[in-house]
């Protein structure tokens, strides 16, 4: 039913939240906030990081549109690597460690990729800037939550904002 598919999304959020540090709004923590500033901070907290979440989403999407859609045709000298969703999250985070220059590296010392990898180098790398932040918005919203420095909040209402 609906409220078991809902209860189901929100645990899993919920799961992810605290992978990050970011209390969610079902969280004991949120619930145990002993102020009206620190409830506010922690729900702002748990916003932005959904947001986060749908742009982390975004940036797989769009490397793995980029890197099939744009690469050269593959050839049995060279054929194209997998670009699945799993092997691109497990490529980033785990292989590369979320280091998006290392990402590029490996991008780049593959021929089917060489013109996308160009694409993205453009504009002193402005593709792969895009690329970053849209693939470690959840750290962003993290990092300033746990910091709790007010000064380096960041809103993210869009990807236009990145």
């Amino acid at each position: 039913s609906r409220d078991i598919e809902e209860a189901v999304l929100e645990k899993e959020f919920g799961g992810r939240c605290r992978l990050f540090g970011v209390p969610s709004m079902s969280s004991y923590e949120y619930q145990r906030a002993s102020s009206y500033e620190e409830s506010k901070r922690m729900e702002t907290a748990a916003y932005q990081f959904a947001k986060a979440e749908d742009l982390h989403a975004c940036g797989f999407v769009f490397l793995s549109m980029l890197f099939t859609t744009l690469a050269n045709p593959a050839t049995l000298s060279a054929p194209l690597p997998a670009t699945d969703d799993d092997t691109l999250q497990r490529l980033f985070s785990e292989i590369f460690e979320k280091d998006v220059d290392e990402l590029r590296e490996y991008y780049a010392n593959e021929d089917v990729w060489s013109e996308v990898v160009s694409l993205l180098d453009m504009e002193e790398r402005a593709g792969w800037d895009l690329l970053g932040k849209l693939l470690l918005a959840r750290e962003q919203v993290s990092d300033w939550y746990k910091n709790g420095d007010e000064e380096d909040y960041v809103e993210l209402t869009s990807a236009q904002s990145l």
